[in-house]
């Protein structure tokens, strides 16, 4: 009987010690796994190996209707929205958007209409500014396909060389993935 006693007392100790353990690494889990999407939201493009091909597009500027193509984004580096009319998200975005380009920064900002959405052209100018151009094309336009893009909203930066090097949902996210050189000498 003692010996019974004894195994079972050892083996609750050792089951305890296993609860123990267990709970250690699931803690030490949930902290890296922390770790790793607070990287991940900064990551930049081309450090991850991953690579975005912009395609060829063309949409109409909205201000004087002259045509902008893939080669407008050679030369500085822009900024690239995606939004729609009716995205609160995107709405949510504007302000940042419009402080950036009001810096002097290139910014175009691609808005899709969405079926079924009523479009608000002077809305949307008036929440932007003057100073970040503005298209429109439809929902699935050719820009869109050109960038890949999945979801609204969505922004890319584009590097001098017409290369997308950081994307997101935000804009402080996308500029917060900039390349450590371009972050510490300020923006322009």
């Amino acid at each position: 009987m003692e010996f019974l006693v004894a195994a079972v007392v050892l083996l609750t100790l050792l089951a305890f010690l296993c609860l123990l353990l267990l709970l250690g690494l699931t803690r030490r889990l949930r902290t890296h796994s922390e770790r790793i999407a607070e990287l991940e939201k900064h990551r930049h493009l081309r450090d991850s190996g991953l690579e975005l091909t912009i395609g060829e597009f063309e949409v109409t500027r909205s201000d004087d209707g002259e045509p902008l193509t893939r080669t407008w984004l050679v030369g500085a580096e822009s900024l690239v929205a995606f939004v729609a009319y009716g995205c609160p998200s995107c709405k949510s975005q504007l302000p940042a958007l419009r402080a950036y380009a009001e810096r002097g920064e290139r910014v175009l900002a691609v808005v899709a209409r969405v079926p079924g959405e009523t479009p608000d052209p002077a809305g949307m100018h008036a929440a932007l500014g003057d100073s970040v151009v503005l298209a429109e094309e439809p929902f699935g336009g050719a820009a869109q396909v050109a960038f890949q893009v999945a979801a609204y909203p969505t922004f890319y930066l584009v590097d001098e060389e017409g290369r997308a090097v950081a994307a997101g949902s935000g804009v402080r996210e996308v500029l917060g993935a900039r390349q450590p050189e371009r972050t510490a000498a300020g923006a322009r």
